[in-house]
């Protein structure tokens, strides 16, 4: 028989839905309203989104090379298994489901517990220091005194890794934790994947004819990395839907028409998830090779 839920499981429920429901709708209420503001069409340049898609594939490709390169126990196309897999579970409600199927398939492919919850662990703090570095360019100066305060929390974690040493059940796991060595590259990787990214955003608004200029790359960077960052910590948000289009919208306000800026972050959320479900399909036919593989060789 499985747990009753408590009367704060269902209030906590609750309210996460209400709170994605509210930024749904006010999203949903300005791309409708913008859409009817429309003169004409937007003038579409093959170039620039068949560009725009190339450097986000690149973007997105970039994290399996990371997670072989910090991993050292996985080849190259059980990294980009893990990865592709994993990712799209983001968008799967309660925010835990990428960890689950990441630590799940690294345990498969031969990784230890602890060394997979420790990548996990060092790749997301990577994406918190690397957002809150580049999004403090274009929001305000304070955001960097948090990117520090992150980095000097890491001197914290020897003593605490040794406090959990001493509970037996955890030894074992934290033995195979990666070293600090492994969030250094993290963030590096992270770094290059909003810069990426935020070059794709140009490209693409560039291509739906769009008022952008390549002179504005860096304040994509940083707002795309930004309102992102705030979606991955909404706990409310599945993969951040809503809250990220939400931020992203407010901030290309500054410099594009209020119609531009609201429709602009729907289309990059449609050009990330055709990439990730690109992806997802990739990694199933890998994962299938696998295990028709195994099978031979049994």
């Amino acid at each position: 028989m499985g747990r009753r839920r408590g009367p704060k499981f269902w209030v906590a429920a609750g309210l996460k839905i209400a709170f994605f429901l509210v930024f749904a709708w006010f999203y949903t209420g300005r791309f409708v309203g913008a859409l009817s503001q429309l003169e004409k069409p937007p003038s579409i340049d093959p170039l620039w989104l068949g560009l725009s898609l190339a450097l986000s594939v690149l973007a997105y490709l970039g994290f399996p090379a990371a997670l072989f390169s910090l991993a050292g126990g996985l080849s190259r196309r059980q990294a980009a298994t893990v990865y592709l897999l994993s990712s799209p579970a983001k968008y799967v409600p309660g925010k835990v489901w990428p960890t689950v199927v990441f630590t799940a398939l690294s345990q498969r492919f031969g990784l230890g517990l602890g060394e997979a919850l420790g990548l996990v662990f060092w790749l997301n703090l990577g994406v918190l220091v690397s957002g809150l570095a580049l999004g403090s360019w274009t929001l305000h100066p304070l955001l960097s005194l948090l990117v520090f305060a992150a980095l000097a929390s890491l001197h914290l974690l020897a003593p605490f890794q040794s406090y959990l040493s001493k509970k037996h059940r955890l030894q074992r796991v934290l033995a195979t934790f990666p070293g600090r060595s492994a969030f250094v590259g993290a963030v590096l990787w992270q770094a290059a994947y909003w810069v990426l990214q935020g070059v794709a955003s140009c490209c693409l608004l560039r291509g739906m004819g769009f008022a952008v200029s390549l002179e504005q790359v860096p304040q994509l960077v940083g707002g795309f990395a930004a309102s992102a960052l705030l979606g991955i910590l909404a706990p409310f948000a599945p993969g951040g839907l809503g809250v990220r289009e939400v931020a992203l919208s407010h901030f290309l306000t500054s410099f594009l028409p209020p119609v531009e800026a609201a429709l602009a972050p729907a289309f990059l959320r449609i050009l990330q998830m055709v990439v990730e479900g690109s992806g997802l399909v990739v990694g199933l036919y890998l994962l299938k090779r696998r295990n028709e593989d195994s099978q031979v060789r049994f």
